[in-house]
């Protein structure tokens, strides 16, 4: 259960570092006057983004994310992010994304346990659009849509506990982002200007023959052009924050 929890920051987490890879270079998609400027977010091999991460009901720790490298597959461009923790050193996560001139693609998230050999994957079918670019106020899309089993719901399901309150109930999931607007947040020893992004779930469920709607927030984003995240809050089934990811050193080039 850990382990999954672990796979969905790591995910939401890398989900705007990546937003910028090659804007403008790419033939199949360039930055138009509607696309994000070139380098809106620094993204080149070796940068890295260290957050300090406070749950509510365990001990604090550290993670880093790293930009490893740039693969194709596919005919399809996607940067490689990796993440770790103080919190399980030999642990690791790497997530793949596409990126055009006005989204953000995700393709695949893999998580990884060296010492017991335990890997997962899951290849989101369609890619998963995780971000509308530019920033803009009150601007929404929609991110995926899930039809099945709550455990198997990518990303959301083991973060909100879904399998155990409604295990065996089918549920239909459809996750959304909003830009909300920017706002001033402390982070690395600086004040930023940053954008706040907030994911927002809604998940529809028959329970004995009576339809039953649960609305709520996944998580909030804040984003610095030209930096990266520098927060995170993270939100229960009950609407309770559980966790907060501040930015406390980062390196770009």
């Amino acid at each position: 259960f850990m382990r999954k929890i672990r796979l969905i920051i790591a995910s939401l987490l890398l989900l705007a570092i990546v937003v910028f890879i090659d804007c403008g270079k790419n033939d199949k998609n360039p930055a138009g006057p509607e696309g994000v400027e070139e380098n809106y977010i620094p993204y080149n091999v070796g940068n890295t983004w260290t957050y300090q991460v406070n749950p509510v009901a365990e001990a604090p720790f550290q993670s880093t994310l790293t930009v490893l490298n740039k693969i194709k597959e596919n005919n399809v461009e996607m940067a490689v992010v990796e993440e770790r923790s103080t919190k399980a050193p030999e642990d690791f996560s790497l997530i793949y994304y596409e990126t055009t001139a006005n989204s953000l693609i995700m393709h695949k998230i893999a998580d990884f346990n060296p010492g017991s050999s335990d890997t997962s994957v899951y290849k989101f079918s369609p890619p998963a659009t995780w971000l509308k670019l530019p920033f803009k106020k009150d601007d929404t899309w929609q991110v995926f849509t899930y039809q099945g089993n709550p455990s198997s719901i990518p990303l959301i399901g083991s973060g909100l506990d879904l399998d155990s309150t409604y295990a065996g109930v089918e549920v239909k999931l459809t996750l959304t982002g909003k830009t909300i607007g920017e706002e001033s947040i402390p982070a690395a020893g600086q004040e930023f200007k940053a954008f706040k992004v907030d994911f927002n779930y809604s998940i529809e469920i028959n329970l004995s023959g009576v339809p039953v709607r649960i609305p709520g927030k996944l998580g909030s984003f804040w984003i610095v052009p030209k930096v990266g995240i520098v927060q995170i809050i993270f939100y229960d089934l009950y609407q309770k924050p559980t966790e907060r990811r501040t930015l406390i050193s980062y390196t770009v080039n």
